[in-house]
């Protein structure tokens, strides 16, 4: 309950030192304060009260959490929230807000039968907003990979670490859930507690330090895999052009090069010279840059008039188009299988 409380009162707080709101943070803001009504019905619970108010309040609270969360992915990576996506958000917690005290009040003998529909929006939530929130942060990466050539796809592995704890969090919920609010409180219900009462700590960790900014874009959910097309004669003339301005002009040492400065080059638009790479070359356009960029910096890391490997590692960071150390590391690894110390090691011992 306290971390609900602390989270939401620290988004509040954030988005008041601002003099703005951000709508991110209204919705975590508002996530946050709907898990605190949740404890607090938990808590209610605990302590032997019942009353058809904080019966309501819990199923309500339950259904709320999950639509909520995806709402804020929408938000995150700039995809728009579908009408299908609305009647998910609204329609379990109305049937239950307006059932419950009804079937309480009316026929308290069919009430077990109403948890078990709550229970079904339950895990239909759950499998919903999971799967639907996999795949837009899928091809919110894809988008990423395909436009811009700094790497900042990788700032989606914290949004990705907030889905898998998303997704154990799911779990438990889901077996308590299924279990109802009784299985909490026994021998072992600080262990349920506790668990989400982690989750929910982390989660507002992960989400107040997140640096994505979203992009306003409609983006392809499933992206075909059109590596290897056969390329007609137009094509082989713009790769043969574009492969001169990644030559001779070093395009690629731009640290914050895109898919549109390229396609203006091209004298074509981001959407052809994007597939143009992926059906040539059979990579997207951060790792097509990238290729380059290791190339260059390799030649740094060979050159003997370094006498250390951190001045030598310093200046391709510094000179081969990458934006920081973090991201030349990981994009060396992946285009030749070594750290950058262990190449320059290699490559002086092979001179």
């Amino acid at each position: 309950m306290m971390v609900g409380l602390f989270w939401g009162s620290y988004l509040f707080l954030r988005q008041l030192s601002q003099w703005r709101i951000d709508k991110r943070d209204l919705i975590l803001q508002l996530f946050f304060y709907v898990a605190l009504l949740l404890y607090m019905c938990h808590f209610v619970y605990f302590i032997g009260y019942r009353s058809v108010l904080f019966g309501t309040m819990y199923g309500v609270m339950n259904l709320l959490m999950y639509p909520m969360f995806y709402w804020y992915l929408c938000e995150l990576t700039g995809h728009p929230l579908r009408h299908a996506d609305v009647v998910w958000m609204c329609v379990p917690s109305a049937v239950v807000m307006v059932g419950y005290p009804l079937i309480y009040y009316l026929s308290p003998e069919w009430m077990p039968y109403f948890r078990w529909v709550q229970r079904i929006f339950f895990i239909g939530m759950v499998v919903y907003v999971g799967i639907r929130g996999y795949r837009m942060l899928r091809a919110y990466r894809v988008y990423l990979d395909n436009t811009y050539s700094d790497g900042r796809s990788y700032n989606l592995l914290m949004v990705r670490v907030l889905l898998w704890l998303f997704v154990v969090f799911s779990l438990i919920a889901l077996l308590f859930g299924v279990l109802g609010p009784e299985s909490l409180y026994t021998n072992w219900h600080t262990l349920p507690s506790l668990s989400i009462s982690l989750f929910l700590f982390w989660m507002g960790y992960v989400t107040t330090q997140l640096t994505v900014e979203a992009e306003v874009a409609m983006m392809e959910e499933d992206v075909a895999d059109e590596a290897g097309k056969v390329l007609s004669v137009a094509d082989k003339q713009l790769c043969e052009h574009l492969e001169r301005l990644m030559e001779d002009e070093r395009l690629y040492l731009n640290p914050v090069l895109t898919i549109v400065d390229v396609a203006r080059l091209l004298s074509t638009n981001r959407t052809y010279a994007s597939q143009l790479i992926n059906n040539a070359y059979g990579v997207n356009f951060a790792s097509f840059i990238g290729r380059y960029r290791v190339e260059y910096a390799k030649d740094i890391l060979a050159d003997r008039r370094y006498g250390h490997a951190k001045e030598a590692i310093a200046d391709a960071v510094a000179t081969s188009g990458f934006t920081n150390e973090q991201t030349f590391y990981r994009v060396f690894k992946e285009h030749t299988g070594l750290t950058p110390h262990e190449f320059r090691a290699k490559a002086l011992r092979e001179i």
